[in-house]
């Protein structure tokens, strides 16, 4: 929930950006098995992608 508040305000970037990130309920666990860098050449997460956005 908390990700969804930092998006919607805009007051600080998204800390799971580039991460898959798990969630544990039953031991209220967290952790990052991957991580990735975006792909500027991307045309979803790529740089024309993200200025189109803004």
């Amino acid at each position: 929930m908390s990700e969804v508040l930092k998006i919607v305000t805009g007051l600080c970037p998204p800390s799971a950006t580039d991460k898959l990130v798990e969630f544990d309920f039953t031991s209220m666990a967290t952790s990052v098995p991957e991580t990735w860098t975006r792909d500027t050449g991307c045309p979803v997460c790529g740089d024309v992608a993200m200025a189109s956005r803004a």
